[in-house]
């Protein structure tokens, strides 16, 4: 028996074209894919959006108050803050 390279990749080639026919599957006709997305779903949705424009919002807020800092920088340097009733008033609210 003489085995022929060439009629091999054919038959190899049938089979392959065989089994991608009886793997795909056949859709049923005049079905379409669809999807339905409930009205708490849109409004949670909603709510996500809303929330992460918020996030990005405060986000970008700086942490620190630079024209506070500035000012009480001033009065530090202007000696405001050498004063016995602010002393006081810091003591009280210490304890």
């Amino acid at each position: 028996m003489k085995i022929n390279p060439a009629s091999l990749y054919k038959i190899y080639e049938a089979r392959q074209a065989a089994t991608r026919k009886s793997s795909v599957k056949q859709e049923a006709p005049g079905r379409a894919d669809s999807l339905n997305i409930s009205e708490d779903a849109k409004q949670m949705y909603d709510f996500t959006m809303q929330v992460q424009t918020a996030a990005k919002v405060i986000s970008e807020i700086p942490d620190v108050r630079q024209q506070k800092i500035a000012e009480v920088k001033a009065k530090l340097e202007q000696g405001f803050y050498n004063n016995k009733e602010i002393y006081r008033e810091v003591a009280k609210r210490l304890f």
